[in-house]
């Protein structure tokens, strides 16, 4: 079974880079299509609260699934590299299951991609790389879940890093591995879609990542976590 998977992944970077594309676009559209689905069943169950403050349109939505299509293909492009090095024994990965030490491999997977999310996020707030770079994102004032990868390509190129530093430096099981862009999108979509799952919260609870994010969508500064807010105390860069 293992054998087969890496056979199946890394026999040529061309497979590789095609089974990434297509990954990732399934990623995309089934979580941003059940989050939408998803936000319309609670809303109807009068569960939660919609935070929209300016209608969405179409030309909205179109303009977010072509760019993150882009994106898309800039993430199957940063798997080749993995690939090369993978072939060429620069990095490992653990094709066995290993129950007892997967979850502290995705827990450290998890925790770290908090960590680049909210450095790349700085970065991307400097005057400069905003004006040129990261603007494109905040021109969904009102976030949709198909805003999840709507980037400049630049954009998708940092945040599609994050898996560089952990394969250079230890050898993850690849259900850990695969948990990371899992994990990622489903929060990031769920970030996105301006629905608040727990409006009697504080803004600094857990559940209230939606709401943390899209009041930096709409005030621009503040509130860089992705879905923890520790790394905004920490700083102190949360905003109410």
């Amino acid at each position: 079974m293992t054998a087969s998977v890496d056979s199946l992944l890394f026999l040529s970077w061309e497979r590789t880079f095609l089974l990434t594309l297509l990954f990732f676009g399934l990623l995309y559209f089934i979580s941003a299509g059940l989050a939408s689905g998803l936000a319309k069943w609670l809303s109807h169950r009068q569960q939660g609260q919609s935070m929209h403050t300016t209608p969405v349109t179409n030309r909205q939505i179109r303009k977010e699934i072509r760019r993150s299509l882009v994106s898309i293909v800039v993430f199957a492009l940063l798997a080749i590299p993995v690939q090369v090095a993978y072939a060429h024994q620069i990095i490992h990965i653990n094709w066995s299951l290993q129950v007892y030490t997967l979850i502290p491999e995705i827990l450290v997977l998890f925790f770290w991609n908090e960590l680049h999310f909210y450095a790349c996020h700085r970065l991307l707030h400097h005057p400069w790389l905003f004006r040129r770079v990261h603007y494109q994102h905040h021109q969904s004032t009102t976030p949709t879940p198909y805003a999840t990868y709507s980037f400049h390509w630049f954009e998708a190129f940092l945040l599609g890093t994050v898996i560089y530093l952990p394969l250079s430096l230890f050898s993850f099981q690849y259900l850990a591995l695969l948990s990371l862009p899992v994990l990622s999108i489903l929060l990031n979509t769920l970030g996105h879609w301006d629905y608040d799952l727990a409006p009697e919260k504080s803004p600094d609870h857990w559940l209230k990542f939606s709401f943390r994010h899209s009041q930096h969508h709409r005030r621009v500064r503040g509130n860089y976590g992705f879905f923890l807010p520790y790394f905004d105390q920490l700083f102190r860069t949360k905003t109410p």
